[in-house]
């Protein structure tokens, strides 16, 4: 995704996730609109060198410890910083360990973009958890099973959530991932490389490459929420064609082959949502349920929704409409909080 401008943010210093505190009123989607959020950047050594962006107070963390990858390969980081956002309660909660979310941007996103389009503090406010926005490399993820651009992001994930989980007060029974773009097909790359490390996932307007489903062969299935739109013409919900030959597949054969990673029906049952509000757009939901493990699979139709998390903005007045009919952030929520890895 190639968003065509920067998120305008209202107020800076606001913005900038200081907190909400005498920054007037704001629109549903601003950060600093809500109560009972903290965000700051933390640095985090990784095995690649990568120029980062500067903004909220840091925190240096340890090194990370040395990462098996499957197969036995180990690789050791070194010291070249990568920086996370890390969305925390300022009230912390007295249950105990938390759950936690990996939030992954779409092409040259900013953590604080993907955070602030989302309206993922929300979930912190409301729910106590905490979330992880890592920064990308050179603007992009290094998704994909069967070629690697750069630093391997999958291996980084798997080493920053063991880190979090050792750290900070996170059940790593309950960690999540979810992407928009070319952060939804990060998500199935991890699910696909690290399906310990995570109890769920969201994969918001992304199908997936034929070459990453053939190597996909992961040792758990991996429970899965995916949000695509009709009428999305960068992640074409029918799948790429070129002279009407199939390049990738479409958004339903996806959640099927997520369905069979987890041992479920490839059969769902659907039920249409009841619109809210008339913006050219409907909402289908699939379930792919009678899973033998790691499901179940979620798919959500949205029929004219365009290369969009729904229930946000159009930020580039090309990509198409924004369903105002599902919030993607609060259903992908539903969905997580039951999960949990054994």
């Amino acid at each position: 995704m190639r968003p065509g401008k920067r998120l305008v943010r209202r107020v800076a210093a606001c913005a900038a996730l200081a907190l909400a505190v005498g920054c007037g009123a704001a629109s549903a989607h601003d950060l600093n609109a809500y109560e009972n959020v903290v965000g700051y950047y933390v640095d985090v050594p990784v095995q690649a060198a990568y120029g980062g962006t500067t903004g909220l107070p840091r925190v240096t963390l340890p090194p990370l410890p040395p990462i098996t990858l499957p197969g036995g390969m180990t690789i050791t980081l070194g010291t070249v910083i990568r920086h996370v956002l890390i969305l925390k309660p300022i009230v912390p909660t007295t249950s105990g360990r938390v759950p936690a979310l990996v939030l992954l941007s779409y092409l040259n996103g900013t953590p604080q973009d993907m955070s602030d389009f989302t309206g993922i503090a929300r979930l912190v406010r409301d729910y106590g958890i905490w979330v992880f926005v890592p920064e990308q490399q050179q603007g992009t993820w290094n998704y994909g099973i069967t070629s690697k651009k750069f630093t391997d992001d999958a291996a980084f994930f798997a080493a920053l959530i063991d880190q979090a989980a050792a750290q900070y007060p996170i059940d790593p029974h309950r960690v999540y991932m979810a992407g928009f773009s070319d952060g939804a097909l990060m998500t199935e790359t991890f699910a696909c490389q690290f399906p310990d490390r995570i109890a769920g996932g969201a994969v918001v307007a992304a199908t997936i490459h034929n070459s990453d489903m053939n190597a996909c062969r992961p040792s758990l299935g991996t429970p899965m929420v995916f949000f695509n739109g009709t009428a999305d013409a960068q992640a074409p919900y029918n799948g790429a064609q070129e002279d009407g030959i199939a390049l990738g597949p479409s958004a339903p054969q996806v959640a099927r082959f997520w369905a069979g990673l987890s041992g479920c029906s490839t059969t769902p049952s659907g039920t249409d949502l009841p619109p809210s509000i008339d913006d050219g757009t409907t909402v289908h939901l699939d379930t792919y349920g009678g899973c033998s493990g790691g499901g179940p699979i979620l798919q959500y139709t949205i029929d004219g929704g365009g290369h969009a998390w729904p229930g946000t903005y159009e930020f580039s007045g090309v990509l198409g409409i924004v369903t105002q009919n599902l919030d993607a952030t609060r259903a992908m929520w539903d969905f997580f909080k039951t999960l949990s890895r054994p």
